[in-house]
């Protein structure tokens, strides 16, 4: 499995590590409470390949680190040179780059808040439940009514 791969080698490098729900020595599924919890009060939420977790860290307010997601990159800002200060999330292609950037975003705390930030905002106004289902009414050609509470 990847993901324990990646962990194992993050680990071997002095990166302390907690991992949460299914997959991990016999856990089960996180509750939504322990889930939010845990991504707010990570350093890092470090997300392997899975197309859903960056939404919710996202939509928590947590620091994302992640390797390559499909369309991802069209959802959200990466930090690419020349364009860090507009960055939503951190993206990172091997364990040695995943380690070199935890580091430095551990000891960078404001950059790392500010980059957590943009990406709740982002989550918040593009995001969300509703938009999810606002797209798919369209594209039916149905109109989708607007929530009670502005988003």
């Amino acid at each position: 499995q990847e993901r324990a791969i990646i962990c194992q080698r993050l680990a071997e490098q002095g990166i302390p590590m907690r991992a949460l729900g299914i997959g991990w020595q016999n856990q089960p599924p996180a509750s939504f409470e322990d889930l939010t919890l845990s991504i707010c009060s990570s350093v890092v939420n470090l997300n392997i390949g899975s197309e859903r977790r960056p939404f919710e860290v996202a939509g928590c307010g947590g620091f994302l680190m992640t390797t390559p997601v499909d369309g991802l990159e069209a959802c959200f800002e990466f930090d690419r040179p020349g364009r860090r200060r507009f960055a939503e999330v951190v993206g990172a292609e091997s364990v040695e780059e995943m380690a070199g950037k935890i580091r430095y975003y551990a000891v960078h705390s404001r950059e790392r808040e500010h980059i957590a930030a943009r990406a709740h905002e982002r989550a918040l106004r593009e995001h969300t439940w509703y938009h999810r289902f606002d797209d798919l009414f369209r594209r039916l050609g149905w109109r989708f009514p607007k929530p009670p509470i502005s988003l």
